[in-house]
């Protein structure tokens, strides 16, 4: 009789046990994945810096354009490539609504001047592409005054076609 019992229990702790697991897998169950839109790419083609001369990329988020409900932070990627392909130069920040990030060349360039590809990469929300302005100036390092400046506010607002 004493092993009846003691299966018996074991029986009940087994059943015990599976009903607990399977309520704990019943909670667990991830929601459905969130598409992500796919990166946008912002470049200005190839510009040639000579010597004493740096470069320098911005990102704004237009404040007067915030829509009702506070949109999350951009993650952005600025990368600097030579006429190579090779990167220079590279840096991710992220990008709050209403605020402005920028990279600067300075201390990559200012050695090695020639031909320079800046990109500035993101993924963002197409309702929110709208809302960024991207800039980019090259400047005297020595004095720190803009020699030019490149404004490109409707990149982000084009649709890639698929």
């Amino acid at each position: 009789m004493n092993i009846f019992k003691k299966l018996c229990f074991r029986a009940a702790l087994l059943a015990v046990l599976l009903f607990a697991v399977g309520i704990a897998s019943a909670q667990t169950t991830m929601p459905p994945p969130t598409t992500m839109p796919p990166p946008t790419d912002i470049e200005w083609g190839g510009i040639h810096l000579g010597m004493a001369q740096g470069l320098r990329v911005n990102l704004a988020w237009d404040p007067h354009l915030m829509p009702p409900n506070m949109p999350p932070p951009v993650d952005v990627e600025f990368m600097i490539h030579d006429a190579d392909g090779n990167v220079l130069g590279r840096a991710e920040q992220a990008l709050l609504p209403g605020k402005v990030i920028s990279f600067d060349s300075r201390a990559i360039i200012a050695i090695r001047p020639g031909l320079i590809q800046p990109c500035i990469r993101t993924i963002i929300d197409p309702n929110l592409r709208s809302h960024v302005t991207a800039t980019l100036e090259v400047y005297d390092v020595l004095t720190g005054r803009t020699l030019f400046a490149l404004n490109n506010p409707t990149v982000l607002t084009e649709e890639v076609p698929q």
